[in-house]
């Protein structure tokens, strides 16, 4: 303001709209905008438009309502004021988040109990050792748990975690199913790594539980096989009636179908997969040489999952 107590607006005005010295009186003024930008607020009154320059935006709480406009003036406009969301946008945002939680809780749901492709590869890959960029290897039991030639009740897979192996906490999931003694079961198991000497022990205390269950083991690698303690539990397996086979092509392919994610696509061989294969056949083989059993490579040879249907 200059001496005479007018007020100035800026220069650069639109043409076309007349200015008022004075701001309107607040009973009178109903603000359209404020643009933060200018600083300057479009004001309604006595029926014109005028451009003013001030402070602060006037709080509409504070303000009296226009006469004749009390009722228009406790009415909240569902868009919104201008240039923020109206309550109908935020309501279709939150209904569209709602149904992608849905969408993806579901699909967690369908495919928890499949490993991923590059889980699968990595950790059941039999190769002799691992290649850059290096990963650990962790051991992983895919199980299926079946009638005897009847339907599949259980399936899943499980890792080591918080120092509990894989083998421990496939245990307590079947003795929390609650079987029927009187009934037959057979259950097939793919591993990542044989067990170990403690896991063995466990193994075969928790066959003796149910008489009419039997469990057959394939494994992809040997753990720890020149550790002696090891190699006594893989021995006192097979002398328990649990076999424990080195996987081959089909193992894999089985394994694959029924525990990988594959989304529909058939099993690819990596390198070297049938050679490494017979090596770690014939460590394990070397190993149970002291047991002497009769006819152990057609036993084997049996365990061949070549008419057994896991689907």
């Amino acid at each position: 303001t200059d001496g005479s107590g007018q007020r100035h607006v800026s220069q650069g005005r639109p043409r076309g709209v007349q200015f008022s010295a004075h701001p309107p009186h607040p009973a009178q003024a109903s603000c359209l905008q404020w643009p933060p930008a200018w600083g300057r607020a479009v004001c309604q009154a006595g029926g014109g438009r005028q451009w003013a320059r001030w402070g602060s935006p006037p709080s509409t709480s504070s303000l009296p309502s226009p006469p004749g406009q009390q009722r228009r003036s406790s009415f909240t406009s569902p868009q919104g004021p201008k240039g923020t969301k109206g309550v109908g946008f935020r309501r279709r945002q939150s209904l569209k988040a709602l149904c992608v939680s849905a969408f993806s809780s579901l699909l967690r749901r369908n495919t928890q109990h499949l490993l991923s492709e590059d889980v699968f590869k990595k950790q059941f890959g039999n190769q002799r050792r691992v290649t850059k960029p290096y990963y650990r290897r962790k051991t992983y039991v895919c199980y299926q748990l079946k009638l005897l030639r009847g339907p599949t009740i259980a399936k899943g897979y499980f890792r080591n975690k918080k120092k509990r192996h894989a083998e421990i906490r496939f245990i307590d999931k079947i003795n929390s199913l609650g079987l029927d003694q009187d009934q037959s079961y057979e259950i097939t198991c793919y591993v990542t790594w044989s067990p170990c000497a403690t896991c063995a022990c466990k193994l075969i205390k928790f066959t003796r539980k149910f008489p009419n269950l039997s469990l057959r083991i394939f494994v992809s690698r040997l753990y720890y096989h020149w550790f002696r303690q090891n190699q006594q539990g893989l021995r006192q397996l097979w002398a328990s009636s649990i076999p424990v086979v080195v996987m081959g092509y089909q193992e894999f392919a089985d394994c694959w179908e029924n525990f990988a994610d594959n989304r529909g696509n058939p099993f690819q061989s990596w390198e070297k997969l049938t050679e490494y294969s017979k090596g770690i056949k014939r460590r394990l083989q070397k190993i149970l040489e002291p047991l002497k059993l009769n006819g152990l490579e057609d036993a084997m040879g049996n365990l061949k999952l070549g008419s057994v249907d896991l689907g």
